[in-house]
């Protein structure tokens, strides 16, 4: 879309904008790589393709309307449309890819984070509240490529896939439930998957009610792979719609999750993957036979930083119910996972943690230490022992240089 260009291109300014810090300056950097990455949806026989190809060739979904959102999109319709608290995690700049920040959240502009944007583009931009007004009911699927600064693991990338489905309804034509959305997402997994084991768990979303998570098992565990519920009164409100004559539910599923449980793929970098050998296992639904298990190498670096500086990890900020801490609290794990993947790309399997440790007799009374250990692995072909170190010193001048850390 038009817009996508021109923001592209403004972020590609700011890569050389020399009134910029270093940090700002690979951050944009980061923006303009991750927008550039291919849209894995347009290839015909890609398994992220074909979970859509499914979803959308099923039977429940025929009379769908089928929705382009921008890729570069609007705090207000991303976050505030969809009652996120103003402090919430996802609004920080080291968890969601912002071009730019303004305290009026209608002029601030991102890399969308979620696909739920096509509620606001297709109701308001594209025809679908006409259409509801006249018809009493609009159906809508929305898919493509989303964007967030994510873990680096197996199963967590910075660009990924999602689909979105709404439908909307008048009241009198259906009073839509939880036992309406259960009915419409089992039969979903059911043609997806087949007879795979699935559950669902009650769960909590700021844009909805009654709100679901659905699980897969897969690989011996169980994983989610999508989020849903009932539209909340106070979306349609925003939405212009009145919440006492409309309802309606929507539904949101990460494509890669999917993929990786209907083809049994261990690592979500594969999908990313230009290795024939691999190629040649996508357009069918077979289970993916590993072409060679290459061995990973292990760096491991220690540096010091102020105690107020917050760095931790995202999954330890879910498990510690602290999802909301105010947006101005930025972790530097994000900034520092951000560099890394710039210098080594896909040769990164994981990034985490190993330990934070506060000593004042050894660091002083206002520093600590913290350990990381970075896992190096290709999935195409062994590393050399050269390359590594030539990668492991870049990210060390990068965290001196781009975040001010002392390397121990």
């Amino acid at each position: 879309m038009q817009d996508d260009k021109k923001w592209l291109e403004y972020a590609k300014s700011k890569v050389n904008d020399s009134s910029l810090s270093e940090k700002e300056r690979s951050y944009y950097n980061r923006i303009v790589r991750v927008y550039n990455m291919e849209d894995l949806s347009k290839f015909k026989g890609h398994p992220v393709n074909m979970v859509i190809d499914k979803i959308i060739n099923a039977e429940f979904f025929n009379g769908f309307d089928h929705v382009d959102v921008p890729q570069v999109v609007g705090e207000w319709e991303t976050f505030d449309l969809f009652n996120f608290p103003e402090n919430h995690v996802a609004r920080r700049p080291s968890d969601s890819y912002f071009l730019n920040k303004s305290n009026d959240t209608k002029n601030s502009m991102l890399l969308r984070p979620h696909t739920s944007v096509m509620w606001y583009h297709y109701l308001l931009n594209q025809g679908g509240k006409e259409k509801l007004e006249k018809q009493g009911d609009v159906r809508a699927l929305s898919w493509g490529k989303v964007y967030r600064v994510d873990e680096l693991d197996k199963t967590h990338h910075e660009c990924f896939h999602q689909i979105d489905g709404l439908r909307i309804t008048k009241k009198s034509k259906e009073i839509i439930n939880q036992d309406t959305l259960k009915e419409v997402l089992g039969n979903t997994i059911k043609a997806i998957f087949g007879n795979i084991e699935y559950r669902f768990n009650e769960d909590t979303f700021p844009y909805t009610t009654d709100s679901l998570e659905v699980e897969v098992m897969y690989n011996g565990k169980w994983l989610e792979v999508l989020g849903a519920g009932v539209v909340h009164s106070n979306v349609l409100e925003k939405l212009g719609l009145n919440a006492e004559e409309y309802n309606g539910w929507a539904f949101g599923f990460g494509i890669e999750r999917l993929a990786m449980a209907m083809k049994q793929v261990p690592d979500i970098r594969i999908f990313w993957s230009k290795d024939k050998r691999i190629l040649k296992q996508w357009g069918n639904l077979e289970a993916y036979k590993e072409v060679s298990n290459y061995p990973p190498v292990y760096k491991d670096i220690s540096f010091i930083v102020p105690k107020n500086t917050y760095i931790r990890d995202l999954e330890e900020e879910k498990k510690s119910g602290e999802l909301e801490l105010t947006k101005e609290t930025e972790s530097d794990l994000f900034a520092l996972s951000g560099i890394i993947r710039d210098i080594a790309g896909d040769l990164i399997e994981e990034v985490k943690i190993t330990d934070i440790y506060e000593n004042d007799k050894k660091f002083g009374e206002n520093d600590k230490s913290v350990s990381i250990k970075i896992v190096f692995r290709s999935i195409e072909r062994t590393l050399t022992d050269d390359e590594i170190n030539k990668i492991y010193f870049k990210i060390r001048g990068k965290m001196e240089n781009d975040l001010g850390y002392e390397l121990r």
